[in-house]
């Protein structure tokens, strides 16, 4: 039993594959975490700090039985589901990341059967923002930041300003520099209520915060490297030269083979491993078993046992008789009786 834990052990994910993910503070970074829900249906999922444990997550931040949403004890509000969960995306979005928040998270979704979860872990790293800057009439040498994410991932790119202040104003995102007015090669826009899409821009480009409040993030869905390079948003603020203007420098890395887990996740080699080593172990214990019994110290019996009697007449031991009272002449019949020794 000992050994066939440490085999599970070995073969858990904590040392399988994973993403790495660069944010600056003060942003909205999505980690992403999607399964087959056309297959598997709707099935519970948690996110948690730290390696992902054979079972369960730890530290647990935040979870899903695949409809409901529950927070882990003590585990900040700004770690939250923006994706659909109907679809199967369970992707971890944190709101106004930190450096603090840096490190490696972990995601669990619990699939039918023996080693069949699906687990995926994150390693984030968070920079220091560059202080933002207004721009006079053009950002395009104005400061920016840099975030880096995986194809395949979903990737927020932050946009925020003071809705308090100013009340709901138009906001728009495009590819490239920011110009003197609105954004080259405009992505998306919103009037502060309703959005609307740039001509032929893919519906990838997303607004999922809360427009209401001032958060006017980009969420680009399934990243991929054709989407590396310049993002600009401007927000249209009452006066001249107050327009609040970012450009974000997006960096796409190819994504790893993503593997599942032995208790979390086991793909078929491994799970073809362990089916072999079990068998394995159990061929191992009949032989031993075989060798013992086969080996097992005998105890010799030393009382001789009769193995025939023969009868001779006359003292010629050559001449036998068929019956001790046989015919035949006269004379002295022998006997002679010939002893084995059971071992």
């Amino acid at each position: 039993m000992m050994k066939l834990s440490l085999i599970l052990a070995l073969l858990s994910v904590s040392g399988g594959s994973g993403l790495r993910v660069t944010s600056v503070s003060g942003q909205d970074v999505t980690l992403t975490c999607k399964y087959d829900i056309k297959t598997n249906t709707a099935r519970p999922v948690c996110w948690g700090r730290g390696d992902i444990p054979s079972s369960g997550c730890n530290n647990q931040l935040i979870a899903s039985d695949g409809s409901q949403v529950t927070f882990g004890g003590g585990a900040s509000s700004r770690y939250r589901f923006l994706g659909r969960l109907q679809d199967g995306d369970v992707s971890l979005t944190v709101l106004n990341v930190s450096e603090t928040d840096a490190g490696r998270y972990g995601c669990r979704v619990d699939i039918y059967g023996w080693f069949n979860d699906e687990a995926h872990h994150i390693d984030l790293s968070v920079e220091r923002a560059p202080q933002t800057t207004r721009s006079t009439a053009a950002v395009s040498g104005g400061s920016g930041l840099r975030v880096t994410s995986v194809s395949g991932q979903d990737v927020t790119l932050t946009c925020k300003y003071d809705i308090k202040t100013n009340t709901a104003r138009p906001v728009c995102w495009g590819r490239g520099d920011i110009p003197s007015s609105g954004c080259n090669n405009q992505l998306i826009a919103s009037d502060g209520s309703q959005v609307t899409f740039g001509g032929g821009a893919s519906s990838r480009y997303r607004f999922l915060g809360r427009l209401q409040d001032g958060d006017v993030s980009l969420t680009v869905l399934n990243v991929s490297e054709t989407d590396a390079g310049r993002y600009g948003c401007r927000v249209d603020i009452y006066g001249w030269f107050n327009d609040e203007t970012h450009h974000i420098d997006l960096s796409v890395e190819r994504a790893p083979q993503t593997t599942r887990s032995t208790a979390a996740g086991m793909d078929g080699s491994r799970t073809f491993l362990l089916v072999l080593l079990c068998a394995g172990f159990g061929v191992l214990a009949a032989l031993t078993v075989v060798f013992i019994v086969a080996n097992r110290p005998r105890r010799k019996n030393s009382d001789p046992q009769v193995y025939s009697q023969v009868w001779f007449r006359g003292g010629s031991p050559g001449e036998e008789s068929h019956l001790r009272g046989g015919e035949g002449g006269g004379g002295e019949f022998r006997s002679t009786v010939l002893y084995s020794y059971r071992v």
